[in-house]
């Protein structure tokens, strides 16, 4: 019985699985390319904000920062959907073959 009610689960589980990877894919793909962009963007940012910390100019500094913030976030933000979108495919999966 309980086999029963588990199939039609499994049967909506399948195209979700296969609709889930190649997202988590790209998503890894664009993150390790976004790496290489972001890096040097946070390098420059830091070297663009140091003449506004000598100058005492502190609207520029906290713009500078604000974007370094924004950049750390996209990236963190991606890895942890990367994370969690891998743990629900593996725990359909891990359903399928039970």
């Amino acid at each position: 019985m309980k086999k029963l009610v588990k199939i039609p689960v499994k049967i909506i589980f399948l195209p979700l699985i296969a609709l889930i990877t190649p997202v988590i894919l790209l998503s890894k793909a664009a993150t390790h390319v976004s790496c290489y962009i972001i890096g040097p963007a946070l390098l420059v940012s830091v070297i663009v904000a140091l003449p506004f910390v000598f100058r005492q100019d502190w609207l520029g500094v906290g713009l500078c920062a604000g974007i370094d913030v924004l950049m750390l976030i996209v990236l963190f933000g991606t890895a942890w959907l990367i994370a969690n979108m891998e743990s629900i495919r593996d725990g359909m999966i891990s359903f399928m073959h039970s």
